[in-house]
């Protein structure tokens, strides 16, 4: 497996990313029955923090053949500044595999939701 990715954005803030899954020769075989992105505090642990997964902010885009995840402001708007654990797992019909893992790290932020008043 790779080394862990490092993913950083402010807290509270939108982020988006997007990956493939293709085997060696570039082909995808087989779509995913299940689809995971989920950070916890550490991999130890079965306590999920939040989690993505097909069709809840994780969206297949055919034009561009990627898999395109959404973290929204309220998935870590409260979150301590500490560094979290993430992965991403499909399962198929003939297998389950973790696609990559790695650090999630957040930048401080200076407006905080109860700062966003009208």
């Amino acid at each position: 497996m790779k080394e862990p990715q490092k993913i950083e954005f402010t807290r509270g803030d939108n982020y988006f990313f997007k990956f493939q899954r293709k085997n060696a020769n570039g082909i995808i075989t087989e779509a995913p029955d299940y689809l995971y992105f989920s950070v916890k505090d550490n991999y130890n642990t079965k306590d999920v923090i939040f989690q993505k997964t097909i069709n809840n902010g994780m969206v297949y885009n055919e034009e561009d053949t990627y898999w395109h995840v959404t973290i929204n402001p309220e998935d870590t708007n409260y979150l301590p500044y500490e560094d979290y654990n993430w992965d991403i797992e499909v399962i198929t019909p003939t297998y389950k595999k973790t696609l990559a893992r790695g650090i999630l790290t957040f930048e401080k932020e200076t407006t905080f939701p109860d700062n966003e008043v009208e």
